[in-house]
């Protein structure tokens, strides 16, 4: 019997990822840890087989392996920051929810606090700390953005000054 509910409508190959997303996935895993490779396998990875998850997922993963230097450094608000755009990005795809809401949602800063663990191995980060990181975080202008005429945001809508 033949299955055929992991391949898309012209019987496309479950495996087949986007270029740029196998790059990504490949430079990540140069330097994630090897005891979670499975787990970010299939709770990221696999998404890349979606097309409506294809473009969330590139940024999610590009904000990752930017993250890289970040994590080796002690600025752990500014990587908690970075990777919750591509996190907000990835989960909330139709935008439903403001940049504040998404801060006080607590299963997103609980699955950021996943994301460190299996691509930085940092070890469980506590609520109250990625909360307070990421408060500084509002609606349209990420801290240290410059005051100018409105422009598009990561997200698609616009940036007002």
């Amino acid at each position: 019997m033949k299955w055929t509910i992991f391949s898309g409508p012209r019987g496309e190959k479950a495996g087949d990822l986007p270029e740029e997303i196998q790059n990504l996935i490949r430079g990540i895993e140069k330097f994630a840890p090897r005891e979670h490779r499975e787990e970010r396998r299939v709770h990221y990875y696999n998404y890349g087989m979606l097309k409506e998850y294809q473009k969330p997922l590139q940024e999610l993963l590009s904000a990752i392996s930017e993250g890289r230097a970040l994590a080796q450094t002690e600025n752990k608000a500014q990587l908690l920051k970075s990777l919750f755009h591509g996190m907000k990005g990835f989960y909330d795809r139709k935008g439903r929810l403001s940049l504040e809401q998404a801060v006080e949602d607590r299963e997103l800063r609980r699955k950021l606090s996943r994301v460190l663990l299996i691509f930085y191995k940092k070890e469980k980060t506590a609520d109250s700390e990625i909360r307070s990181c990421l408060q500084g975080l509002r609606e349209g202008k990420p801290e240290g953005s410059k005051e100018t005429s409105p422009e598009k945001s990561r997200f698609g809508g616009e940036v007002t000054s």
